[in-house]
């Protein structure tokens, strides 16, 4: 909030002197041309004890969008966390997890990217095939080899022909 300072563990209304103006520069200072994505606060001018004052309510940025950072200083350096009551500048792991917090897909269902049929063990195939033969013999994958089983369950699939 702005027009409010603390003083003494209590906060005393100053309040500001052109709240127009301060919203129309809170609004300009966050647009995506200072950051990588457009951050859209809420802010709303109030009257306190016959001051005036502006407030800013900004959300959570959503996974596939983060980590925000202002572009002039590119990553890692131009993002940061908010840890309590400080913003502290993330770490090249800081990134990392942000990059894979923005994938939809849980990492356990995630596909290797570089995988291929022969990194897998066409042994452990057949023993899960037999299991789930014995729980459901009449099983669509009883027709199929190791290959389409694996692509049948989803855990792998064709792309660009491998």
């Amino acid at each position: 909030m702005f027009g409010v300072v603390k003083k003494d563990d209590k906060y005393e209304v100053i309040g500001v002197e052109s709240p127009e103006t301060l919203t129309a520069d809170l609004q300009s200072q966050v647009s995506d041309q200072t950051f990588n994505h457009a951050v859209r606060p809420t802010i709303w001018t109030e009257v306190v004890e016959g001051k005036a004052t502006v407030a800013a309510f900004v959300p959570e940025a959503r996974n596939g969008d983060k980590p925000i950072y202002l572009r002039r200083k590119g990553l890692p350096k131009g993002a940061y966390r908010r840890i309590g009551n400080g913003d502290v500048q993330c770490s090249d792991d800081d990134v990392r997890l942000f990059h894979q917090l923005a994938i939809d897909t849980a990492y356990e269902d995630a596909l290797a990217p570089h995988a291929t049929m022969d990194d897998l063990d066409v042994d452990v195939i057949e023993q899960y095939r037999a299991e789930l033969l014995k729980r459901r013999p009449d099983s669509a994958i009883r027709a199929l080899d190791p290959r389409e089983t694996v692509q049948a369950l989803g855990c792998a699939r064709v792309e660009a022909g491998r």
